[in-house]
């Protein structure tokens, strides 16, 4: 049997693994347990390429020789469970979380946890594993899981929400729902991450969870009604939104967007104009809009000409430098 080390750093369980020789690579586990855990120069282990392999049965026998081997980290602090996710191996995750329930609360250098990667890849089979309670792990410990942030704020629902992998997202807020209120310390709320990610659908639904997630005010002082008028777009949000809000916050909506208004939202203003809702909106709204429709050069009155409320904005956008000077300072 070769014992040597090679100009890499690998030891005979290195290479014994990394060709697939489970004689060799048996023999050694139960000879030599301290070379499942020696790093090669890349700090690579033994135990780590059977996991980015996918070698289930090989694994199990190094971890039940040395159990401590499954508190690893590799040079980000990625625990060999977070190795496994991003892989994809959904069997060789059971085993590990089966072996050692905790592994799964593992956090690496900015701060994901193997939930994190999970969701990220779209991994409904393994985040249900996840957050299965077992005797050890208290429900409550796996709510707290669900709810922590990585250093850029973000849970494994937002990340989920971000990806669009929305069947994720609802699984992790059924368990978790207040986390819908929360802009988190440093991101928006679910409501803001998904009109962002254009997600009309999930933001419905979220809006139907709570309503009250329509007044959450991300770190840009927004709520996910300005975002709808100055980066969405979307009517229909917007129609499913406004009977929740009041008058100042519909016109606050406009006067936060003014600057990123352009023909992405035309479509948005040509809609609000002429429904019933927005004729009850009164004279400034309108004037605000007027002043929207001279920069945008819509032909409202042609559109819909028996619309008083678009009747008023048509005047107004003949006297737009003083409509706007009235509201913009």
């Amino acid at each position: 049997m070769d014992e040597t080390i090679d100009e890499r750093g690998r030891t005979a369980l290195h290479r014994a693994v990394m060709s697939r020789d489970n004689e060799t690579t048996s023999t050694l586990i139960a000879q030599k347990p301290e070379l499942i855990t020696l790093s090669d120069k890349n700090g690579i282990t033994p135990l780590w390429f059977a996991v980015t392999y996918g070698y289930v049965e090989t694994v199990q026998l190094m971890i039940a020789r040395d159990p401590a081997s499954i508190k690893k980290y590799d040079s980000r602090r990625r625990s060999i469970l977070h190795e496994a996710i991003s892989k994809g191996f959904d069997e060789l995750s059971q085993v590990l979380i089966a072996f050692r329930p905790e592994v799964r609360f593992a956090r690496d250098q900015i701060g994901n946890s193997p939930l994190h990667v999970a969701a990220d890849a779209g991994l409904g089979k393994i985040v249900d594993l996840l957050i299965t309670p077992t005797p050890d792990i208290e429900l409550t410990k796996l709510n707290d899981l669900i709810m922590n942030t990585n250093v850029f704020g973000n849970t494994a629902v937002h990340i989920a929400v971000y990806k669009q992998h929305e069947a994720i997202a609802e699984t992790l807020l059924a368990r978790a729902p207040s986390i819908v209120l929360d802009p988190g310390p440093i991101n928006d709320s679910m409501l803001h991450v998904a009109i962002k990610n254009v997600s009309e659908r999930f933001a419905t639904k979220i809006f139907e969870m709570n309503k009250q997630a329509l007044h959450v005010i991300n770190r840009d002082g927004r709520t996910p009604y300005d975002l709808v008028i100055g980066f969405h777009g979307s009517c229909q949000l917007a129609k499913c939104m406004e009977p929740m809000l009041s008058f100042d916050e519909i016109v606050g909506a406009f006067k936060k967007c003014k600057r990123l208004f352009g023909a992405q939202v035309a479509p948005l203003v040509k809609e609000l104009v002429v429904r019933p809702l927005s004729e009850s909106l009164g004279q400034d709204l309108a004037r605000m809009v007027g002043s929207y429709v001279a920069d945008a050069e819509l032909d409202l009155p042609a559109m819909h000409p028996n619309s008083k409320f678009v009747a008023t904005v048509a005047n107004v956008t003949n006297v737009r430098k003083r409509s706007l000077q009235d509201w913009s300072n």
